[in-house]
């Protein structure tokens, strides 16, 4: 499919990313599993790590390097997976996200630390 996230991420024509992570789905599945495969765990390596574990209202931002491109991904904590299996849609999680203050977002450097918070706001 053209329009796949992560077949427009090989072409170029996309740069960053929104997904969702729950906490009570391992291994991850949907686009954020196949990316993790993509980018060689460290979706996971974040779980591992707990600098996210999918509880609802976190988000954590990151810039990853593939091909010598940056790609830019916000993972968002979006709670368990409801039984029937349907995601929400991005737009209320991303709602919930602008809601919060830039200081409560987790910002990841390249070493995979969390790092300093680059704005106090988010509007």
């Amino acid at each position: 499919m053209k329009s796949h996230p992560e077949y427009r991420l090989h072409q170029g024509t996309l740069n960053g990313i929104v997904m969702y992570c729950f906490e009570d789905e391992r291994p991850m599945r949907g686009l954020i599993g196949e990316l993790d495969w993509k980018f060689q765990g460290h979706f996971t390596r974040w779980i591992q790590n707990q600098q996210i574990t999918g509880k609802t209202g976190e988000a954590i931002y990151a810039p990853l390097k593939w091909n010598e491109k940056t790609f830019h991904f916000l993972v968002i904590g979006a709670g368990q997976v409801k039984p029937d299996g349907l995601r929400p849609p991005l737009t209320r999680a991303l709602q919930d996200v602008a809601k919060k203050k830039w200081s409560d977002l987790g910002l990841l450097d390249k070493s995979g630390e969390k790092g300093k918070v680059l704005f106090e706001e988010w509007e």
